[in-house]
């Protein structure tokens, strides 16, 4: 039989559609079998989304005979945390993804470059979701498992920096708990915020669960939350603005008051103790917000809420909300009428916080649905699952991406029904950016011509990119921005050293080859080019400028010639200028790289 196909069609107009299928038996010699079509899930989502892609494959479960008895643990793999590109997922798994973690103990891995990564040795315990930096260098987690530096087992915070292979313990407490960290993007990675019964700092004597911040060695700053009774929790940091993070909380702080202790959402800038707070919501009970985040600039903020905070909330349901710093201002971005939905989480991203990654819950199925939602631009339902999903967003992924965890069997590739970790495009976790600014670097000059636009004795520059992430090419796009005048003196092309491939990027758009007359090509000055093998024209067809050539264009030599070449080794790209005259230089070039 052969497999289900996945099939979505857009319906333009509203109104009443009949949907018919046809069967078409092949006849002659298939007499004992007639042809046959199976028809399941037949959904009406608001748009069409790509099928989810599973980046976890495992099943079963691990047995051990324990204190005479027999221990069973299920393989799992759960709490997704995604770096802004989509690069780089980290999450949690007691399977042996790396064949180094036989006793299904849980660890913390990595899938990046279409390879898992272990972080973490432990040999027992357990571990909390992890939580990632923008460009995916930096991991922080919390875990109770016993080390040489935690003897008793305490849930402590720990970093591992993925260039250095290095895993540091950040906290190191006895008879308290530490959990739920947020790392932002400072640049040795020592910011992270997280939630604390301890005395960190001296600041946390009544032992409340309040929200600190580590800032490197054994410096903490702690929220100062009052009364005594309350609690702060999910602390979200924001990614390029290291000092800030918002959390919930119903105590009240300084400049922040909270007098009838609802839960209220927060925001904190801890340049120093105690810090800047902002109390974002304003409500009563029974309303209470939960499940912040904050975009990267700290400007805008999301969360769900049942309180009616943009006058559209009537039926005291759970939605999700926007809220703009600028002017302190709400957006409801969903609005379900039915009372039967709660939205349980809301992952905010995008240049202009436009993109929210959702949880909602079903009061009538107990199921759960992931979705993709653009403020004021509709929501993608991408699945619907029995359990917790806990999405979390790739905005800067192209194109915007979100990653989760679920026991479904989607598409039917997981019937066992182990919890895996997909995501709602194949380009995650398999895609790398890499990208050479230069000082700049100026284009060697022809040495000797004997006529302008024909160069008898070319000479020509270099620049290396020396990438060392394992895997195979499946594809790539090379991007190039040049200052030079008259575009049609250059040759660009990229070369795979170890491999001996080279593929012409680009050939003195407009003069022919060869030459024999001596023609001089484009005019225009200046690159700002992606060169793509799927763009529409070719970039030696452009000249319009300035730039000469912009955007997308299709390179000379097709790219797929460097498919199934190795990712790391050293990338070269040479420049040559075939006349005299008119000179410029290389500002920066890059490629993003397809791993198969």
């Amino acid at each position: 039989m052969a497999a289900f196909s996945d099939l979505c069609v857009t319906i333009s107009q509203p109104g009443t559609y009949t949907l018919t299928f046809t069967v078409a038996d092949q006849g002659g010699t298939d007499s004992d079998y007639d042809s046959a079509l199976m028809v399941d899930a037949v959904e009406l989502p608001s748009a069409c989304v790509a099928s989810p892609v599973r980046l976890t494959d495992t099943s079963g479960a691990n047995v051990e005979v324990k204190s005479g008895g027999v221990v069973l643990s299920p393989h799992f793999n759960r709490q997704p945390a995604s770096s802004d590109d989509g690069s780089v997922i980290t999450f949690v798994s007691n399977a042996n993804l790396t064949g180094d973690n036989p006793n299904a103990v849980e660890q913390v891995f990595t899938f990046a470059s279409n390879v898992y990564r272990r972080l973490t040795s432990f040999a027992s315990g357990t571990v909390g979701r992890p939580s990632i930096t923008r460009n995916g260098r930096f991991v922080a987690f919390a875990s109770n498992a016993p080390t040489a530096g935690n003897p008793d087992g305490n849930s402590e915070i720990y970093r591992y920096d993925a260039v250095t292979s290095t895993l540091t313990q950040v906290t190191s407490t006895t008879g308290c708990t530490n959990g739920a960290p947020s790392i932002s993007d400072d640049a040795a990675g020592n910011s992270i915020f997280f939630e604390t019964t301890c005395n960190l700092a001296g600041a946390n004597s009544n032992g409340n669960r309040e929200i600190a911040r580590w800032t490197g060695g054994s410096t903490f700053h702690v929220t100062v939350g009052s009364p005594g009774s309350c609690t702060s929790h999910s602390p979200f940091a924001a990614w390029g603005t290291p000092t800030t993070a918002v959390f919930v909380s119903t105590c009240g702080f300084t400049g922040a008051a909270n007098a009838d202790g609802n839960a209220e959402v927060f925001r904190w800038v801890a340049a120093s103790s105690p810090g800047t707070y902002t109390r974002i919501t304003t409500t009563t009970a029974p309303a209470a917000s939960d499940a912040p985040s904050i975009t990267a600039d700290g400007a805008f903020v999301s969360f769900v809420s049942n309180a009616n905070l943009a006058a559209s909330n009537a039926d005291g349901s759970f939605e999700v909300f926007r809220w703009q710093s600028s002017n302190s201002s709400f957006v409801q971005a969903t609005n379900d009428a039915s009372g039967l939905v709660a939205y349980t989480s809301a992952r905010i991203g995008g240049s202009n916080g436009n993109l929210i990654a959702t949880e909602r819950l079903s009061l009538l199925s107990g199921t759960f649905e992931t979705s993709l939602l653009t403020v004021g631009g509709g929501e993608s339902v991408l699945l619907t699952s029995s359990d917790f999903t806990l999405p979390a967003l790739a905005a800067g992924a192209s194109p915007p991406a979100v990653v989760f965890q679920s026991s479904a069997d989607l598409r039917g590739e997981n019937p066992d029904r182990n919890l895996e970790i997909w995501a709602s495009d194949s380009s995650v976790g398999r895609v790398r950016t890499y990208t050479r600014s230069l000082p700049p670097l100026a284009i060697l000059e022809c040495a000797g011509y004997s006529q302008v636009c024909e160069c008898r004795t070319p000479r020509t520059t270099s620049d290396d990119l020396v990438v060392s992430d394992p895997g195979t090419v499946g594809s790539l796009v090379v991007s190039l921005v040049v200052t030079h005048t008259y575009v049609g003196d250059l040759i660009f092309r990229l070369t795979h050293v170890e491999s001996n491939i080279t593929v012409t990027l680009l050939h003195r758009p407009g003069v022919p080859d060869p030459n024999p007359s001596a023609e001089c090509g484009c005019s225009n000055d200046n690159l700002n080019v992606v060169f793509d093998a799927t763009a529409a024209t070719a970039a030696e067809m452009q000249c319009p400028g300035p730039p000469a050539i912009n955007g997308r264009s299709r390179p000379s030599t097709p790219l797929s010639t460097f498919a199934g070449a190795p990712l790391a080794g050293t990338w070269r790209l040479t420049a040559v200028d075939m006349a005299g005259q008119d000179t410029g230089s290389i500002s920066s070039w890059g490629m993003t790289v397809t791993v198969q």
